[in-house]
């Protein structure tokens, strides 16, 4: 579930999550601990599964689903988020997390060092990611990104996050 499916379970059960924009933003995050507190369960402002159970989502979904099937249900943080208590999210149901490490060729994630060691020390596992541009070298981007990262390459294959053209053509 998206934060804009979450926006909008919010809003259509009497939460003001402020504009239905996919930002977990501070009026969203509000709303959201405002649902928990009504509905009894820890308000920590994370959309876990015991959450997303009580919006309305069906069954709430396992932070890791049976043997077999790969997949794991995690978040995905940068420093838009703030700081963030790792060890809540672990209590809530998930046992991982994909942390912005870089974006383009300059910039690093003004909250990647701590969240990658707070979520380390919390126990949940972590992958980095890097947020790509077309319009920029790759291969300055990937050493920035293994700069960044510093020999500690986390418990899960580390990602590439790839959103925009750049302005590049899909031939080059």
């Amino acid at each position: 579930m998206t934060t804009l499916d979450v926006q909008k379970k919010l809003l259509a059960v009497g939460f003001d999550p402020g504009p239905l924009d996919g930002i977990m933003g501070p009026k969203t995050e509000a709303a959201i601990i405002n649902f928990q507190t009504a509905k009894g369960l820890d308000a920590d402002g994370i959309v876990g599964p015991r959450t997303l159970a009580a919006l309305g989502n069906g069954a709430a979904a396992p932070a890791q689903t049976p043997a077999g099937d790969g997949w794991t249900q995690m978040l995905d943080v940068s420093a838009y988020q703030g700081v963030i208590d790792f060890v809540k999210v672990k209590a809530s149901g998930y046992p991982a997390v994909a942390i912005k490490a870089t974006d383009g060729l300059l910039s690093v994630d003004p909250r990647f060092h701590d969240n990658w060691k707070d979520a380390k020390e919390a126990g949940v596992a972590r992958y980095a990611y890097h947020f790509f541009h077309p319009n920029h070298d790759g291969a300055a981007q990937a050493d920035l990104f293994l700069r960044t990262l510093n020999g500690d390459l986390g418990e899960i294959v580390a990602a590439l996050d790839w959103e925009t053209d750049g302005g590049v053509s899909a031939a080059q």
